[in-house]
């Protein structure tokens, strides 16, 4: 996935997602040869390891043909492991799920119909049967690249006509719908070990939902504690378990939603700053001052004119975050730039 920002003063940062197998595309390659001022987000959106990068070459070759990569980890452990193999290149922490846009989803108080919803795809790495014994479950359900491998025989297929399995009664569901479920159920589940931060997971936090989590690796744990979220073993049993003991918290009362999401979106706040803080830093290295702006004021005014953070960025604001507009949101511009340029 491959998306761009165009600054006024024509440094492009460009966006780019590491999923499994990922390549670093030839155009890409050849289009940075025009920018190599540029800088270049690289946000590890799967679960990576060692064999990751022994098994993707071209992802190894390439890396060092691109202008100021930014690795983005998504948890500590990916950030060790990326500060080792790559230990020339910038790395942070910023979860690619602290880049979603929490104005889309909110707490709604409603009466809740079902005891968890479960977002996911068709896919058997999401080890949606795990969560067969509470069949009170509303599954909102989805093809991956065209891949059905399992849909759930339990609790409401809300995506199908009747709860049919007949993938000819499936549809889509606009983003109010999956907004309306969320807001009717008292947790969220999602099963799967070794992925991504999983846009789902965090959706839930940011609707107040506490998440019911087999143990897992890959950015997701990221955002969980023992208040917002209950992990277990990958098997039937231990997530009717779990289960158990977030209805027996949800009877107390003892989740408040508004807490859960408040403490998600601190996190994703301190990521957008360290991606934002980042960027700011390597502007300042490729961009040199002319001598006519060196008092204060008028160095202000060159950086808000000719370095302002960006004009464009190609993205679907239904489903993202916009970098431009939470780069914009640090403050006034003015405010930052005297900051900067004050140290």
């Amino acid at each position: 996935m491959l998306e761009a920002v165009y600054l006024d003063y024509e440094i492009p940062i460009w966006r780019y997602f590491y999923e499994e197998k990922t390549q670093i595309p030839k155009e890409f390659i050849y289009q940075n040869k025009k920018y190599k001022n540029g800088i270049t987000i690289i946000q590890f959106s799967c679960f990576v390891n060692n064999k990751t990068f022994i098994k993707n070459k071209n992802f190894l070759r390439n890396l060092n043909k691109i202008p100021n990569p930014i690795l983005c980890a998504p948890n500590q452990e990916t950030f060790e492991l990326l500060k080792k193999i790559f230990p020339k290149n910038h790395v942070i922490i910023a979860n690619h799920n602290s880049f979603i846009n929490e104005h889309f989803y909110n707490i709604y108080p409603s009466p809740k119909k079902y005891d968890m919803v479960i977002n996911s795809s068709f896919l058997k790495l999401k080890q949606v049967h795990l969560g067969k014994k509470i069949n009170n479950t509303a599954h909102i359900g989805y093809q991956c690249m065209g891949k059905i491998q399992y849909i759930p025989d339990y609790g409401f297929r809300i995506n199908f006509k009747n709860n049919s399995m007949d993938m000819k009664d499936w549809r889509w569901l606009n983003h109010q719908e999956i907004l309306d479920i969320y807001k009717s159920s008292k947790i969220g589940g999602i099963f799967s070990e070794k992925e991504g931060a999983c846009f789902s997971s965090s959706e839930y936090l940011l609707c107040g939902l506490p998440v019911l989590s087999v143990n897992c690796q890959g950015g997701r744990e990221y955002f969980y504690n023992n208040y917002n979220s209950v992990l277990c073993k990958s098997s039937e049993k231990s997530v009717y378990q779990g289960y158990l003991k977030l209805i027996d918290r949800y009877k107390k009362g003892t989740h408040n939603p508004h807490k859960i999401r408040k403490r998600h979106i601190k996190i994703m706040e301190k990521d957008r700053n360290t991606l934002t803080n980042k960027v700011i830093e390597i502007f300042k290295t490729l961009i040199k001052i002319p001598p006519e702006f060196n008092d204060l004021k008028n160095k202000l005014k060159y950086y808000h004119s000719n370095i302002g953070l960006g004009s464009h960025y190609n993205i679907d604001k239904t489903q993202h975050p916009i970098f431009y507009e939470e780069c914009i949101k640090q403050g006034d511009r003015m405010k930052k730039a005297t900051e900067i340029l004050k140290q």
